[in-house]
């Protein structure tokens, strides 16, 4: 019987060319509202080479997320899964949005986005959604033009202008509104109905480089109310969640009737009494046979109606808290008077339609309000109770 006996003058292993290098071809993998994805297969003669979080030449904002490391002999290969954006010029994709937008309160769009910036001012409470900037705008003394090639903006939409030097007439970082003259020119105005005119503002002074960022149109009265940041598994990403807030379109006014009788007891009404009322049927109500009460010393008791309107709009003037009182709202509908009798009476100021409750919602930080008011119908006289 014999023992094989490694020879102690021959290696175990025998190795050829380069110790340190790549196995495999890349792999890039980009979804539709996901981060990017690449994978890449390395061979190395370190056991500690590509840490998570670290990053491979060519792939400056695809950290490594996922490392799999195996040793093959003296050797170690490596699987690697990089995650970010994989266009360098690119520093944030969008990665949820979703649109609310209720009969009754604010609209709402819910954004997520995958960013190595969680600090830019686009995220910021208090910030609008806002289109891709548009740089090199040239501006035009002699016609008070803004020039940009295949700008794309639409009269009357808002966009917002930063400057260095020249554009006399204009503020850098304040928001116009855009006068479309052509596909290359527009000119500014101070607000959208001096748009819509064509009113436009003049600018007295040439200057370049600027560079104009739009705001979607419909998405004016969107502003960011809530926001929350995570980090990402990719070094140096963040996750940015915001609520924007505010009207995506016009919110209808709206109306609501209500009518709740109320009881007056005046007691017993001395001497005679007759009384005819009209009786409605059906719907649409149609006059049906009247009902009639007559008699003496009669114990009357009326339950008398109380009708009320609820108004809900949005408005950007502020809530007239000092209003109280007789308010004849637009448009009131038709009270029917009922004739109470009694032996003495209670004479009511205000009378008539009055306001009878305000419930404003401001927009935080915006000159928006949500406002409800609440209308009712006081006759200016009731029985008192006996």
């Amino acid at each position: 019987m014999s023992t094989d006996i490694a020879d102690p003058f021959v290696e175990p292993y025998i190795q050829h060319g380069e110790k340190n290098l790549s196995i495999e071809q890349e792999k890039l993998v980009s979804r539709s509202r996901e981060p990017d994805t690449v994978s890449r297969t390395f061979q190395s003669d370190s056991a500690s080479a590509y840490p998570i979080g670290g990053a491979i030449a060519g792939y400056t904002y695809m950290p490594i997320v996922d490392r799999e490391r195996n040793q093959s002999g003296p050797l170690w290969v490596y699987r690697l899964q990089l995650e970010g954006i994989a266009d360098d010029s690119k520093v944030w994709i969008e990665t949820d949005y979703e649109e609310s937008t209720p009969e009754e309160g604010w609209d709402e769009i819910r954004r997520s986005v995958f960013t190595r910036d969680p600090t830019d001012a686009s995220w910021n409470k208090g910030a609008r959604l806002l289109s891709d900037a548009l740089t090199g705008v040239i501006g035009t003394a002699s016609t008070d033009k803004l020039g940009k090639t295949a700008h794309g903006l639409l009269t009357g939409q808002l966009f917002v202008i930063t400057f260095a030097s020249g554009f006399t007439g204009l503020t850098s970082g304040t928001e116009y509104y855009a006068i479309r003259i052509d596909a290359d020119n527009i000119k500014a105005a101070t607000t959208s109905a001096n748009a819509l005119a064509g009113t436009a503002i003049n600018i007295t002074a040439d200057g370049t480089g600027a560079t104009i960022t739009p705001v979607p149109v419909g998405y004016e009265f969107l502003w960011i109310m809530d926001r929350g940041q995570r980090k990402h598994r990719a070094a140096g990403y963040w996750e940015v969640n915001m609520t924007l807030k505010g009207l995506r379109g016009e919110k209808p006014y709206k109306r609501r009737y209500s009518g709740t009788p109320q009881t007056m007891s005046p007691g017993q009404y001395t001497g005679s009494y007759s009384g005819v009322f009209g009786v409605n049927v059906g719907w649409p109500p149609v006059a049906g046979t009247d009902a009639t009460l007559s008699g003496s010393d009669l114990n009357l008791e009326w339950d008398v109606p109380q009708t009320q309107i609820v108004d809900t709009f949005v408005t950007s003037t502020p809530p007239p808290t000092d209003k109280f009182g007789f308010w004849i709202p637009d448009d009131p509908p038709p009270v029917f008077y009922f004739p109470m009798l009694g032996l003495s009476y209670t004479y009511h100021i205000p009378f008539g339609w009055k306001l009878m409750n305000m419930q404003a919602e401001q927009l935080p930080g915006q000159q928006l309000w949500i406002l409800s008011l609440t209308f009712g119908y006081q006759y200016y006289r009731t029985p008192k109770a006996a």
